[in-house]
């Protein structure tokens, strides 16, 4: 009976290995079911800017050439202050060097890498390279499942994987992010991988899930600068386990395990975006996300902290109302209390606290955390729901994912996507007016999109009509774009405004 229980231990995905790809396989097919298909509208935004920086080509994004130098970087910053109009005048100034660091908004090139290379294949095709994103949801939900699965064996382990895998892959903040071209996605991807490993080591000890994790938060730090949160949970980890898993280190053998850990982190990096250490790179990331937080009005949208706070919680009650009860059950329970959860608690707290101030509706922010907060769900509540006996466990297992499925069902519903003709109307509007090798004034916010575009034309952004006026009296322009409601309508300007 021991050997037997040894044996299933030390092998938890040899028995039942079936039953786990029946679930895996009837999750897809639902999920497939229910997400909506991917969107043929032109690129938004980010969207636009982001596969701009995909045209510069590999070199541009390895080498992050070209781009401002961290002097020129800083005064820049400085002089354009909290005046809109500098600002306008600021990010005019820095598309017009092609600064590679400045379309992908700041983010490491790891994203971009694979997003050339299905680029090369469907020629931009915007459905197609939305697909992409919803490939790494497909194989980070593949990961929690297996990776839960590895860190908690038996029938427990396979309630806590069924948890996280439904609240992961269905969850509309996740689904609403992998549906859109932004390396968010992959980040989670990286981000999982890097705190299922350092559950792995409080579990079980072995130094070789450390090394793994430390090289993951190397990726995940070329992805988004964000990824400053893994290795602050990489610390957090050590000093957790000084008395555990570290008891006993001798000051020599502590300084040699963080030189090489520090090596393995600097040297992955290296690897993905030498620019990010030789040209500053990440140092001018965590400045410019610094400067938004703290100096920029509203950077990430007109909406409040506690309406946006109000729309997340609506949005996502199930996956919330279970990460409040496992938070409950950990803070009220000790004893109960999972150690291979701690590192995504520890995460997603950090990572909370990080992007705290970042205001905005949009779920790319919230999902750099909820996933892992997810995870921690799981395994806490896996554990609670185990002291049950077997018929009022399943069932409140199947009441949650019910409830999970009907909210998610619900939510993804309203997306809808325009008709061709509508999504379309500005694209095809401005391509007939034959602007090309023109200096055109537009909307601050449409500058992006048309910019990629239409490359060959010199889009400047105003923010209201009064700044468009002035603009246009200078002389400089040819021609002012404007957009009511849905309508576009071109202004040509007399030689010399």
């Amino acid at each position: 009976m021991n050997a037997q229980a040894g044996k299933a231990y030390t092998n938890p995905m040899r028995a039942g290995w079936w039953l786990d790809a029946a679930v895996l396989a009837a999750l897809l097919a639902l999920f497939l079911w229910l997400a909506p298909p991917a969107s043929t509208a032109p690129y938004g935004y980010d969207e636009a800017d982001y596969m701009y920086a995909v045209t510069l080509g590999a070199h541009a994004s390895y080498c992050d050439s070209p781009s401002l130098a961290v002097a020129d970087f800083l005064r820049l910053g400085l002089e354009a202050g909290r005046a809109t109009a500098r600002r306008t005048d600021l990010s005019q100034y820095i598309r017009s060097r092609n600064d590679v660091l400045f379309y992908r908004h700041w983010h490491g090139p790891l994203y971009y890498y694979p997003l050339m290379a299905a680029a090369s294949l469907w020629h931009y095709d915007e459905r197609a390279m939305r697909r992409l994103g919803m490939l790494y949801h497909l194989l980070a939900f593949a990961l929690l499942y297996g990776g839960v699965r590895w860190l908690a064996p038996g029938a427990e382990g396979r309630v806590a994987a069924l948890l996280a895998g439904c609240l992961y892959l269905f969850s509309p903040t996740a689904v609403r992010t992998a549906g859109a071209v932004m390396p968010h996605s992959l980040f989670v991807l990286l981000s999982l991988a890097a705190v299922l490993l350092l559950g792995k080591l409080r579990e079980t000890g072995r130094l070789a899930c450390w090394w793994c994790a430390v090289a993951v938060a190397g990726l995940a730090l070329c992805t988004l600068e964000v990824g400053l949160v893994l290795v602050a949970t990489l610390a957090a980890c050590c000093w957790l386990e000084r008395k555990g898993i570290f008891a006993g280190w001798a000051p020599r053998r502590w300084a040699r395990f963080l030189a090489q850990s520090a090596g393995v982190l600097v040297g992955m990096v290296l690897l993905v975006w030498p620019a990010a250490l030789w040209k500053l790179s990440l140092l001018k990331a965590c400045l410019f996300m610094a400067y938004l937080s703290m100096k920029r009005e509203a950077a990430w949208g007109e909406v409040g902290f506690f309406e946006s706070w109000r729309q997340r919680l609506v949005g996502a009650p199930v996956e919330w109302g279970l990460v409040a009860l496992a938070v409950a059950i950990w803070v009220c329970v000790p004893r109960r209390r999972v150690r291979a959860a701690l590192p995504a608690l520890v995460f997603g707290g950090l990572m909370l606290g990080s992007v705290l101030r970042v205001v905005s509706t949009n779920p790319r922010y919230a999902v750099t955390y909820l996933p892992a907060l997810e995870l921690f769900a799981s395994l806490t509540l896996a554990a609670a729901l185990m002291r049950l006996r077997p018929v009022p466990r399943y069932a409140l297992l199947a009441v949650a994912c019910l409830a999970l499925l009907a909210t998610s069902r619900s939510q993804l519903r309203r997306i809808h996507e325009p008709p061709r003709e509508q999504a379309w109307a500005l694209i095809d509007f401005v391509g007939g007016q034959g602007l090309q090798h023109r200096r055109i004034l537009a909307p601050q916010g449409l500058v992006p999109v048309l910019h990629f575009y239409f490359p060959k034309t010199a889009f400047s952004g105003y923010q209201d009509e009064s700044e468009a006026a002035r603009q246009a009296s200078t002389g400089q322009f040819d021609g002012v774009l404007s957009v009511d409601g849905t309508t576009p309508a071109y202004r040509r300007l007399a030689p010399g405004g």
